[in-house]
């Protein structure tokens, strides 16, 4: 998924993902322990940053979650 916009708005972005996959029946290839999820590979991509782009509506950040295999 591609969010563009501020930094501090990427937890919503990726509650907006995670929702998403969980009503098309996606899984994370991820484990629950005490202290939360771990997943095996979950990234965030910075396409440009604020050294770059000083306008943070224009940042752009691509989430990366691997999906478990059936």
């Amino acid at each position: 998924m591609t969010y563009t916009g501020p930094y501090d708005g990427l937890y919503d972005a990726t509650a907006m993902l995670v929702g998403w996959a969980k009503e098309k029946g996606l899984r994370w290839d991820a484990r629950s322990t005490e202290n939360g999820d771990v997943f095996a590979s979950r990234l965030e991509v910075h396409d440009n940053n604020p050294s770059i782009e000083p306008d943070s509506a224009k940042l752009v950040t691509t989430l990366l979650f691997k999906l478990a295999v059936s």
